[in-house]
C-alpha cells in the first residue's frame, strides 16, 4: 500500500541466527622447532549467541600440510556466552614452512542454522646448525712419529630447539 508522496510500506521476513561461534584469533603461529618434536597451542571458541546453544560441533583440518596439525574434537558443545578451549599441535616431519586451515562448525540447536570458523594455522621448522669456535687448528711441527697433540673444538648448536645435531 502506498502511504502518500510515493512511500511505501513493504513487509520483510527472515530468520534470526541466534548463535554465533567465535575464535580468539584468527591465525595460530607455532614457534619454529625441528623435525620430531611437537608444539601445542590453544584456541578459545565461543558461542557468542544469546538465546540458543550450537550442538553437532566438530573440528576439521585441511590443506596441503594438514597432515602436521592435530586438533582435538571440542569435548562439549558451547551453551550460550560458553567458551570452550581446543588444542592444536604442530608436529612437524619436514623442514621448511607448512600451512593448513582449521574449521570449525557447529550447528544453532534452535533454529538449525549452521555456524562456522575458519582458523589459519603455520609453522616452521628448521635443521640443526653447526657452530664451531675455530677456523683453523695449528699442530705446528708435530713428527709423525712424535707424542700425540690434543687439541679441542667446541661444537654447539645455536638451531631450533629441540633439534639433533650429529656428529661423526
Amino acid at each position: 500500500p502506498t502511504l502518500g508522496d510515493g512511500i511505501q510500506n513493504i513487509s520483510i521476513t527472515g530468520t534470526a541466527v541466534k548463535s554465533n561461534l567465535t575464535a580468539n584469533t584468527s591465525t595460530i603461529a607455532f614457534e619454529e622447532i625441528a623435525n620430531g618434536t611437537n608444539s601445542t597451542a590453544t584456541l578459545n571458541i565461543t558461542n557468542n549467541g544469546t538465546e540458543s546453544n550450537i550442538t553437532a560441533i566438530n573440528a576439521t583440518l585441511s590443506g596441503d600440510n594438514a597432515a602436521v596439525f592435530n586438533v582435538s574434537e571440542p569435548k562439549s558443545e558451547p551453551n550460550t556466552s560458553e567458551s570452550h578451549v581446543l588444542p592444536v599441535e604442530y608436529a612437524p616431519t619436514d623442514r621448511g614452512s607448512q600451512t593448513a586451515t582449521l574449521t570449525v562448525n557447529g550447528t544453532d540447536n534452535q533454529s538449525a542454522v549452521e555456524t562456522n570458523l575458519t582458523v589459519t594455522l603455520t609453522g616452521e621448522s628448521r635443521p640443526p646448525r653447526a657452530s664451531i669456535n675455530r677456523s683453523q687448528i695449528d699442530f705446528g711441527g708435530t713428527s709423525v712419529i712424535g707424542p700425540n697433540q690434543t687439541k679441542w673444538v667446541n661444537v654447539t648448536n645455536p638451531g631450533v630447539v629441540g633439534s639433533t645435531l650429529n656428529i661423526t
